[in-house]
């Protein structure tokens, strides 16, 4: 009887310590990332789209996915085959009225094909540039459980490493322009989760774990002092030492990440000399890693710092 009323007493005391305002700010305190928290959608409205409602739903490719078609042909079985697909999609409605879809895009196609009215969820979000904060944020809430790959997840993150990637991408004065990749269709020479960790590294944080848990780090590290100038030189040097035909590897990145992050603690943030560049690019990066296994970390940071001089 004893034991079992302390077990109960103590089931009580777990229970009731979160309710507690002091633990509640140590577990704060403890976190280093803050999750995604939505705000300002409200109840959605659930309504079955017509054939000619679906024809004017529309997808913001500045977060969402493309059409995956073994998944839409996938869906388009089921339903040919008296199946059916419970799940409503998602959508967004700015105040234009125009919709754009946040989640089921694959199943938004196999119905559209097959001009079968859809189920959706239907929530109204503000304009502009609040909109599509808000749109980007409820993506990867919806899309944490789903097979998005973390080159896209870091495409449509609402935070300002995401804004910073994609502009590197995007803009015809950065070093990095149509070099990054977001997409498995493409095979650019910066994958853009392994892009994210060797930023990380740069920064002096630890880039183990997945694309969602590192972004909002990376968010709160480029805030800091001084890193803002650290990942442009990051860029540069990337830029400097991988030709287009050659792809960053994971293992890679990292070196170079963590071989920066400790150049540049003290000093100016700023790309190898040119004859280190040249140097540099002649690395055999298959030979000295043949995998992205992290025990031939050391081999490739030995081979990056002999080379690396300026």
């Amino acid at each position: 009887m004893k034991g079992a009323f302390g077990r109960a007493k103590g089931e009580v005391r777990r229970q009731t310590l979160s309710e507690s305002p002091h633990v509640l700010a140590a577990a704060r305190g403890r976190r280093s990332w803050q999750p995604v928290v939505l705000e300002r959608m409200g109840r959605p409205e659930y309504r079955v789209l017509s054939v000619e409602e679906m024809a004017g739903l529309r997808v913001d490719e500045r977060y969402q996915r493309v059409r995956v078609s073994s998944m839409v042909n996938d869906l388009i079985h089921v339903l040919s085959e008296g199946g059916a697909v419970l799940d409503p999609i998602t959508v967004a409605q700015r105040p234009d009225d125009q919709r754009f879809i946040l989640d089921g895009q694959q199943r938004f196609w196999a119905h559209s094909e097959l001009k079968r009215p859809l189920p959706a969820l239907v929530y109204r979000v503000p304009g502009g540039d609040e909109g599509l904060e808000i749109e980007r944020k409820a993506f990867h809430v919806l899309n944490q459980k789903a097979a998005v790959s973390g080159d896209h997840h870091v495409k449509a993150w609402h935070g300002p490493v995401g804004d910073l990637v994609r502009r590197w991408e995007s803009k015809p004065d950065s070093p990095l322009y149509c070099r990054i990749n977001f997409s498995s269709a493409t095979r650019r020479s910066f994958p853009a989760g392994v892009l994210l960790r060797c930023l990380v590294a740069a920064m002096g944080g630890r880039s183990l774990g997945g694309i969602l848990r590192l972004l909002p780090i990376a968010d709160g590290l480029l805030a800091k002092p001084g890193h803002p100038a650290r990942v442009e030189a990051v860029a540069r040097t990337l830029a400097a030492i991988f030709p287009a035909d050659v792809r960053m590897s994971y293992v890679a990145a990292m070196a170079i990440g963590e071989i920066a992050e400790q150049r540049w603690e003290r000093a100016t943030p700023a790309p190898p000399n040119e004859a280190s560049t040249r140097a540099l690019r002649r690395i055999n990066w298959l030979t000295v890693a043949p995998t992205s296994s992290a025990k031939f970390l050391p081999l490739v940071r030995a081979e990056i710092d002999k080379r690396w001089r300026g």
